[in-house]
């Protein structure tokens, strides 16, 4: 009688979930994609956790089923400070119990005792153009280095910010790419273009802050608006710092008629209008 083969080992993973917290933006939905995709894996046990003081019962609730929740109490901010200055406490297996690996999805991951880390880097916006970004946002390259440092994996979205990482970090290896998946867009071409109130528009998503270059998006479309009569500018998201230098450009917009701001939408709302959108901006500093 042959031998059953081994069952594979099982992988204890610790998981930063704090960004599915509240209305989400764009490292949220990311969060949340990668953490339903490795609770579906069964070779994987996860146990989520959230910095930040409150919202562990929200949490709790959003959680993919099988999907395990720390319960300590956590503060972000003097979180970070304490790692950014070399202080490796609290550690992920505090936090998590007994894990082999540890993922922050939003550029901070915990110091460890035995398990490797892995964070994802989106963009290096903090390390080249600072002015951009809030107090907290400034305090990511001191938490990565630290962390590269201290044997952290680094995960990409692309080959271009893996580049850049490398160059910043000066480092080879422990950089790995992984470009994002693209799930359940099919939206309602119909639905979107009722949604933006037009048929014919340019479709940008995103919190809206200086970062995201959306003055330059609406100087461009008001160039090319007055040859297209029919082309529209449909922004959808919420408001975030410095949102007022965009409010201040649709107002000095010749076409501003033709500029929607639709505040914060739904995933099934961003679905819809990205399928009803002529062209979809992704504007960069």
């Amino acid at each position: 009688m042959a031998p059953r083969p081994l069952a594979p080992p099982l992988i204890n993973v610790g998981f930063d979930a704090t960004a599915l917290l509240g209305r989400r933006t764009g490292v949220g939905v990311f969060a949340d994609e990668v953490l339903r995709g490795l609770s579906a894996l069964p070779t994987l046990r996860i146990q989520a956790y959230a910095l930040t003081w409150r919202g562990r019962q929200p949490l709790e609730s959003v959680l993919p089923v099988g999907v395990g929740l720390a319960r300590l109490r956590l503060p972000a901010r003097a979180l970070r400070v304490l790692w950014r200055h070399g202080i490796d406490f609290p550690y992920a297996e505090l936090i998590c119990g007994q894990i082999d690996v540890v993922h922050g999805p939003n550029f901070v991951v915990p110091p460890t005792r035995r398990a490797a880390r892995i964070v994802t880097v989106h963009d290096l916006t903090p390390v080249l153009y600072p002015q951009y970004c809030t107090q907290d946002t400034l305090a990511y390259p001191g938490l990565i280095e630290r962390a590269v440092a201290r044997g952290a994996w680094v995960h990409t979205p692309s080959e271009q910010i893996a580049t850049e990482v490398k160059s910043w970090l000066n480092v080879t290896e422990r950089v790995v790419t992984i470009p994002n998946g693209v799930h359940n867009l099919a939206g309602d071409a119909l639905r979107g273009r009722a949604s933006a109130g037009c048929d014919t528009y340019v479709l940008a998503l995103g919190t809206i802050e200086p970062r995201k270059n959306l003055t330059t998006l609406v100087a461009a479309f008001d160039a090319a608006a007055g040859e297209v009569p029919e082309l529209h500018l449909v922004v959808a998201g919420a408001p975030g710092w410095g949102s007022e230098q965009f409010a201040a450009a649709v107002a000095a917009a010749r076409h501003r008629d033709r500029i929607h701001p639709l505040g914060w939408v739904s995933p099934l709302d961003r679905a819809d209008l990205l399928a009803g959108a002529r062209i979809f901006a992704y504007p960069s500093a």
